[in-house]
């Protein structure tokens, strides 16, 4: 078991950018990830992608990097978002809730979570890509619209915190459409489900990542 001091790094920052289009190979590029082209498919989850620094082994990650900072997490909106309107405050709780649930997941993993910069902390930069506004089956008005998360695509990038070496990278392009979106409160759950499964996703990698 790792040692654990967990302090959150300030306040999450949103930033909303249209994506581009699918590009061929790994799909839903967004341009978030620096290097997209050492992501392969994951073994055990279908869309689901991976990259890890050939030159370091487990062992050396996990003797460099005993602590994490996590950026703030950004959202992009999917190109088909067909000029649908949100509201800032929901689009800033969903980043809110995946920091916090990434920040208690690698707490309970025994992971390092810290505020600072420095030699052995690796930074974790996160996205919501794809994301897109829904109109509600139960709305009173067609322009009351909720964030949808369903197919969504989560982007997240290892690296250095002082010399921006890549450490590892990974996408879940999972598609997990099928739920009737009726009012805000049952597509806020559904997103929040969905980013809870995000968690335990980059938590489970980690761990292997680190495993020797």
């Amino acid at each position: 078991m790792r040692n654990v001091d967990v302090i959150r790094w300030g306040s999450v920052v949103l930033l909303l950018f249209i994506t581009a289009c699918v590009l061929s190979g790994v799909p839903a590029r967004s341009g978030f990830l620096k290097d997209y082209g050492s992501l392969t498919p994951d073994t055990e989850e279908k869309k689901v992608y991976l990259a890890r620094n050939p030159q370091l082994s487990s062992g050396q990650v996990a003797a460099k990097y005993s602590s994490f900072l996590i950026e703030p997490v950004v959202m992009y909106l999917g190109k088909d978002s067909g000029g649908l309107g949100f509201r800032p405050d929901e689009a800033k709780g969903l980043t809110d809730y995946l920091q916090e649930e990434l920040t208690a997941g690698l707490s309970k993993s025994g992971f390092w979570v810290v505020s600072i910069p420095g030699p052995d902390v690796a930074h974790i930069r996160i996205a919501m890509t794809h994301v897109l506004p829904t109109r509600l089956k139960l709305a009173p008005h067609p322009s009351i619209t909720a964030l949808n998360l369903e197919r969504a695509v989560l982007e997240v990038e290892f690296v250095d915190s002082k010399t921006g070496e890549p450490i590892a990278a990974l996408i879940d392009a999972r598609n997990r459409a099928g739920n009737i979106q009726m009012d805000v409160r049952s597509v806020d759950k559904n997103a929040r489900a969905v980013i809870q499964e995000w968690t335990r996703l980059i938590v489970d990698k980690l761990n292997t990542i680190y495993a020797k």
